[in-house]
């Protein structure tokens, strides 16, 4: 990793020079742009990742029903009370 504390000590427009600017360039990069680091840690990832057990997937299932069934009971109150009560 590239050190830029003291290149930013005195920090104002004028003071970045072409290689700063290109040292904060390769510090941010995007993860996709190096594809075989990419599928490197996809690999990683599916190597650590285990199935989870019936118990723990019924508790997923239960709270993901329960959010959908409380977003929808919104929905619909709230399309029921501009439905009956006309404002304006």
């Amino acid at each position: 990793m590239v050190n830029l504390s003291n290149k930013f000590d005195s920090f104002s427009t004028c003071d970045l020079d072409r290689n700063a600017i290109k040292d904060i360039r390769t510090l941010y990069q995007f993860p996709a742009m190096d594809l075989k680091m990419t599928f490197k840690n996809m690999a990683n990832t599916i190597k650590l990742a285990k199935k989870s057990d019936k118990d723990d997937y019924m508790q997923h299932l239960r709270l993901v029903l329960l959010g959908v069934a409380a977003i929808g009971t919104i929905g619909f109150i709230i399309q029921f009370v501009f439905s009956v009560f006309r404002f304006g």
